[in-house]
């Protein structure tokens, strides 16, 4: 709950994450808050649905000093700057990873992206110069990742694909269905323990006003990014996609809250929460 950082050997990127309660302690205690580098500011909006926004400055604490009395960024409870270890990193470096990071963020429909900058923004810089910050990004996401956000998280695609080379996938005896009248959705777990709705799982088009408000905007949000395309017969998934809970994908698929411990079945009648009981008796 205090100040947390986080660092790859080898690498130069220092990360650091504090809640804003946490935000006079953290300037008092990181003077590498006032060198140049990327923020990301994370909370949740009026719907529940996750937030973050993405920056860059010179002065990192100047300007978190200028947001913290937005009111636009009332949604702001997390944040996570990355600096460099070293003074490699300049501003033009900067506005470049930031342009990619909101580029990679945007992918995930799970999270509302509230940046006005367009993601094609990148910048221009020379080729070596490029290439090292395109690894900033790709650590910088790790680093993310490892203290507690999946803002740039794969959560869409073939991601219950085994082995690429021969096409595998899930065993059918591995798979859960929920289905009813307009909605048939299909699951697995994933290795993480995530629960994957797999490609061309049909949700239902009509909701009922029970559906969380969670729920409505993640549909919306997976419309707008081709995850979900309209078809006939209902909402059909384009590719698989994670959801964090298995009530939450029942409630994508059925278009209303329900209980997805009971909802998702084994084709043996089992129901999720009988799979779950029957894995931990043998612990």
């Amino acid at each position: 709950d205090g100040i947390r950082q986080a660092q790859i050997a080898m690498s130069t990127i220092h990360a650091i994450a504090f809640r804003k309660t946490k935000f006079k302690d953290a300037l008092e205690e990181l003077p590498e808050l006032y060198k140049t580098g990327i923020y990301i500011l994370t909370g949740v909006d009026e719907n529940d649905s996750s937030v973050a926004y993405i920056g860059q400055s010179s002065n990192v604490a100047k300007r978190l000093k200028n947001h913290a009395i937005d009111e636009s960024k009332s949604f702001w409870v997390e944040t996570i700057v990355l600096v460099s270890k070293d003074e490699e990193l300049n501003q033009s470096h900067s506005i470049y990873v930031e342009a990619k990071l909101i580029s990679a963020a945007l992918k995930n429909p799970r999270w509302k992206l509230v940046n006005s900058q367009k993601a094609d923004e990148f910048g221009r810089l020379p080729r070596p110069q490029a290439v090292a910050m395109d690894e900033f990004v790709d650590q910088t996401k790790t680093l993310v990742r490892a203290l507690g956000c999946d803002l740039f998280k794969l959560i869409s695609g073939n991601l219950l694909v085994a082995d690429t080379s021969s096409g595998s996938t899930v065993p059918s005896n591995e798979i859960f269905e929920f289905r009813g009248t307009g909605f048939l959705g299909r699951m697995s777990i994933s290795d993480n323990g995530e629960f994957v709705i797999l490609k061309d799982s049909v949700a239902r088009t009509i909701v009922n006003a029970a559906i969380p408000r969670s729920a409505v905007t993640l549909r919306e949000n997976l419309l707008s990014k081709g995850i979900l395309v309209e078809v006939p017969e209902g909402l059909r998934f384009n590719s698989d996609f994670a959801f964090p809970s298995v009530s939450s994908a029942a409630a994508v698929i059925y278009g209303g809250s329900i209980n997805g411990r009971t909802a998702w079945k084994l084709l043996d009648g089992r129901t999720y929460s009988d799979w779950e009981g029957d894995r931990n008796s043998t612990l």
